[in-house]
């Protein structure tokens, strides 16, 4: 193990240039989710010139990939590429980069890379994909749903942070909406139909976790319906890393 080893570090300062290319050129050209041309093309042709078997567009999202080296005969092992930028960070309200998708992809590709030079050492597929939109629409979710997955063993991704962390935790993250209606009112009025008491209810409490907020919101639903509000809808538009949708009415 300890050649393998220095090995990697042998490629890993050998692909220097290039995996630390692919963070600046992404940082340079910020695109907004499902905008990526430049960013997408970059890594393809990138991943296409080291031997990798490309799809691009993948499944039919124009800015999102699949790049592949090795075999059948073990594990698939996936690395998501992030290389959306958000919008309004940049000089005059521009899109810019600031939460590290540039650096993302580049170590995602960095790492399926390497692997790929040391393909003789175990067998396998290493796979790339490239996941547009994280920021928006949340392609991911996407890919999940068309089957991108079906195949992968493991799926990597690194994230920046304050310090190196290989036992890191994350929440999954996602889109709410709720809509409320019925007789309008400030909130420290006295009277039975009352939709801002409901919305004021479900504000304060945006920052508990995903079951205790359900909690709340089906509180929420039920203090309306108590107060003779003559309508109120909280539509859960989309809990997409779950596929479930909740309306109540």
């Amino acid at each position: 193990m300890h050649e393998l080893e220095k090995k990697v570090d042998e490629l890993i300062l050998q692909l220097k240039e290039e995996i630390e290319g692919i963070s600046d050129y992404i940082f340079n050209n910020p695109e907004l989710g499902d905008e990526e041309f430049l960013s997408s093309k970059y890594l393809v042709d990138l991943l296409a010139k080291n031997g990798f078997d490309l799809m691009y567009p993948y499944l039919g999202i124009k800015t999102s990939f699949r790049a592949e080296y090795g075999d059948d005969e073990g594990p698939c092992i996936a690395f998501l590429a992030e290389y959306d930028a958000l919008p309004g960070y940049g000089e005059e309200k521009k899109a810019a980069h600031a939460c590290g998708h540039n650096w993302i992809a580049g170590s995602t590709v960095g790492a399926a890379l390497v692997l790929s030079k040391i393909k003789e050492t175990f067998t396998g597929k290493v796979v790339v994909i490239g996941t547009p939109a994280e920021e928006t629409t949340g392609r991911k979710v996407d890919l999940i749903n068309k089957g991108a997955f079906h195949n992968i063993d493991t799926v990597f991704q690194m994230h920046l942070n304050e310090n190196n962390n290989l036992y890191a935790k994350a929440l999954a993250m996602d889109s709410w909406e709720f809509r409320f209606t019925g007789k309008e009112s400030y909130p420290i009025q006295d009277e039975p139909e009352i939709k801002s008491h409901a919305a004021n209810i479900l504000s304060n409490n945006l920052s508990l976790s995903n079951c205790t907020f359900l909690a709340i919101s089906l509180s929420v639903y039920l203090f309306a319906f108590l107060s003779n509000i003559s309508k109120v809808i909280l539509s859960f538009r989309y809990i997409r890393a779950s596929g479930m949708l909740l309306n109540f009415s």
